[in-house]
């Protein structure tokens, strides 16, 4: 399974990518939303964890961006987020995202995740 990470925070990207690598899953980590959209285009991956909040494109743009294209739409999206207004989560879910992942987050949290997707 190919996973892409789209991560600002260099120690969270790295440590879902040893975390992914570890269980044998592919994993494709970018540090921001622009080159995120850019590797769902490339990559094609199975799944996208994608932080809600980086600067310049936020994790709603992104989501938004890889809705727009049939190609890449029904990749499942999960948000990565410390934040968990209901606000939030409802807009998220409304657009299309499968779930949140809220930080900090456990290995077996996210290795649940991706098993159920199987």
């Amino acid at each position: 399974m190919r996973v892409l990470i789209i991560e600002d925070d260099m120690h969270i990207r790295n440590n879902m990518v040893e975390i992914l690598e570890i269980e044998e899953y592919e994993a494709i980590a970018v540090s921001n939303g622009k080159d995120g959209v850019q590797a769902v285009q490339n990559q094609h991956p199975d799944i996208i964890f994608c932080d809600l909040m980086m600067p310049d494109m936020d994790g709603f743009a992104v989501l938004e961006k890889i809705k727009e294209h049939p190609d890449t739409k029904n990749i499942p999206f999960v948000f990565v987020t410390a934040r968990t207004e209901r606000e939030l989560v409802e807009k998220g879910m409304s657009m299309g995202a499968m779930d949140f992942l809220l930080k900090p987050f456990t290995t077996d949290t996210i290795l649940n995740m991706l098993k159920s997707m199987r």
